[in-house]
């Protein structure tokens, strides 16, 4: 299917009554519905694909990336209205574990082309390109004391060779990036920084159970972190403002883990109803926003009770989510 279609679709979605019920708070409140007549009148045909309603850009945006139509909705935030779209001609080749930094810049890793493209806030073409010829990137993640940018790989299938590649740091979001062996974690890996600098990465394991490891700053090396609580399969990892969260994929947790001494002891877990099958969650202002592939819809719950969603909408094969904030002046 391609995505002038789904986005057609999306805009009934968008105005039902059913996607703009929800509690009287903040995240609810003043909802506008979309009319399909109010459709861009060129955007939607363009062969550029990308589109975004005039003004959008002046406040926050989410983006939701779609495994199903190969593309990145975009939202407003928090009172979720959709606004455009993100689209490479012909579609995304499987637009992954999408991120943003402080500046309000969005990175799309897409597993299959070797490429990690960025985006402006707001913006519908490319500022930059990240090329990993030997990598498919899957997940990102901005350093919020340097700026630079993790992206995290896969196998080596360009060159067919079985490897897992760890993870690439491009100083500054820029240039060739330095590559990192997690020799720790073999795949199906999200990674996120915490205040200080240090990276985590999750996933699979060499036993192919749950692995969470560390790059502490400043070093060139992965150290291996226990985790004494079963997770089934490791999802997006976040700084939260106070932990490192990871999101239990296979039970609909997120894990508040206190990271010393190589050991990260849970400090506080949040149960999302209906939140098995998400990967690529994300925490931002008090909500947690939940892409489900599986349940081809993106669930928000309150953060840190979770509980019942209080806000939900259908996108087919929702995949991950980033909150691109407004640039400062």
């Amino acid at each position: 299917m391609r995505f002038f279609d789904s986005v057609k679709r999306e805009l009934a979605v968008v105005s039902a009554a059913a996607l703009l019920a929800g509690c009287g708070n903040a995240l609810s409140a003043g909802v506008g519905s979309w009319a399909p007549e109010a459709e861009p009148p060129t955007a939607m045909h363009s062969p550029a694909a990308s589109w975004i309603l005039p003004g959008a850009e002046k406040g926050p945006l989410l983006y939701v990336s779609s495994l199903f139509t190969q593309a990145v909705y975009i939202f407003s935030y928090p009172h979720i209205r959709l606004v455009g779209g993100l689209d490479a001609y012909k579609g995304f080749d499987q637009p992954d574990g999408i991120c943003s930094d402080r500046k309000g810049d969005v990175f799309i890793p897409l597993a299959r082309e070797a490429r990690t493209p960025e985006y402006a806030h707001g913006g519908t073409r490319p500022i930059a390109t990240l090329r990993d010829p030997a990598a498919t990137p899957v997940s990102c993640a901005v350093d919020p004391t340097t700026g630079n940018l993790a992206v995290a790989g896969g196998l080596d299938v360009h060159h067919g060779v079985a490897a897992y590649l760890g993870v690439a740091i491009y100083a500054q979001a820029k240039g060739k990036p330095k590559t990192y062996e997690d020799q720790y974690i073999k795949g199906d890996l999200f990674c996120g920084y915490d205040d200080k600098g240090n990276l985590f990465v999750d996933g699979r394991g060499t036993s192919s159970n749950f692995a969470l490891s560390e790059l502490p700053k400043g070093s060139t090396s992965f150290k291996e972190i226990s985790v004494k609580q079963d997770i089934s399969a490791g999802g997006n990892v976040q700084w939260d403002g106070k932990y490192i969260a990871v999101t239990d994929e296979g039970s609909g947790v997120i894990y508040r883990l206190k990271i010393a001494s190589s050991k990260g002891t849970v400090v506080g877990s949040t149960t999302l109803t209906n939140g098995g099958g998400v990967y690529g969650s994300w925490i931002q202002g008090g909500w947690v926003i939940g892409p489900n592939e599986a349940r081809s819809e993106t669930l928000i719950w309150t953060y840190p009770a979770g509980g019942d969603a209080i806000k939900s909408f259908s996108l087919e094969g929702a995949y991950s989510a980033t909150v691109s904030a407004v640039p400062s002046e």
